[in-house]
């Protein structure tokens, strides 16, 4: 026993006892050979596990290089944008980009889902926006036209919700559409918030022939627009509370001269306390846009 013990505590499998019994032999290079297959097949899964992470970790780093880290700054406003995944990759994006005559297209948008397929549907809508804005002057024909693309061949009934507007920094004016996206918040240098009223139009991918209507908006001195994505406002506590427009509202109230990358940065902050322990459960987004007073 003492000779048993010490083998098994080496690594041994199991073991046998003279005379030896050729039945009992038989019974255990079967489990032998059954628990070498389960060993080689861990070890296969293990090294397809790396190579997704890897992968993943790859795709992630992509991802980051695809979104502005950098943005277009003048002398009558300030510009900032941040996403932060739930998982490696994410299905939120926003972008920000020059138009001709000295204006700015913003976007902010949210794919159904999460992961890999969100990521790639995510490139597929922010290539086809960007490329089609660059030709629209209306941010309504824009959108229309981008669902329509998306809507072609969209076996998976993916869908995108997107926030578009275009800006023009000499006057502060905003000319925007929405497709099924969150309304934004309008930040007065006061403090005072209010939602940016846009009709619940349909989101871009599900449906054909979609029309989209424009809206105005004039920017006073000091306001601040705040775009984002739900992920923010549907955060959840421990107790399965939502962090909810309410507190959204009051966190702002409290911002309208704080810089516009340090108010992303607080409301991102703001969001992880109040969630606390609780993983991340969607993608989260923020930017924001201030109509700089002239000096």
């Amino acid at each position: 026993m003492t000779n048993i013990r010490t083998a098994m505590n080496y690594g041994a499998f199991d073991f046998l006892t003279k005379p030896i019994d050729f039945e009992d032999l038989e019974i255990t290079i079967r489990k032998t050979l059954k628990h070498q297959e389960t060993l080689r097949t861990a070890i296969e899964a293990h090294a397809r596990l790396e190579s997704i992470e890897h992968e993943l970790a790859l795709a992630s780093m992509l991802q980051e290089t695809i979104l502005p880290s950098r943005f277009p700054q003048g002398e009558r406003f300030d510009l900032h944008a941040c996403m932060t995944a739930a998982r490696e990759v994410g299905g939120d994006f926003y972008d920000v980009f020059a138009l001709s005559g000295g204006l700015l297209g913003l976007v902010v948008a949210d794919v159904s889902g999460k992961g890999i397929p969100a990521s790639l549907f995510m490139v597929l809508s922010r290539t086809l926006l960007k490329g089609l804005a660059l030709g629209h002057e209306s941010p309504a024909i824009c959108l229309s036209e981008t669902n329509s693309q998306l809507v072609q061949d969209n076996k998976a009934s993916m869908f995108v919700t997107v926030f578009y507007a275009i800006y023009d920094p000499a006057i502060g004016l905003l000319r925007y559409a929405n497709a099924g996206h969150n309304p934004p918040m309008l930040l007065h240098a006061d403090g005072r918030v209010e939602e940016i009223a846009t009709p619940g139009e349909l989101v871009l991918g599900m449906f054909e022939d979609v029309e989209f209507s424009e809206h105005r908006l004039s920017l006073k001195p000091g306001d601040t627009l705040f775009a984002y994505t739900d992920g923010v406002t549907e955060a959840f506590d421990a107790k399965r509370r939502q962090f909810g427009l309410s507190r959204l509202h009051e966190l702002l109230s409290g911002m309208p001269s704080l810089p516009v990358a340090d108010l992303n940065a607080r409301i991102l902050e703001q969001v992880k306390a109040f969630a606390g322990d609780e993983p991340q459960a969607d993608d989260i987004t923020c930017l924001s846009l201030r109509y700089r007073q002239q000096e």
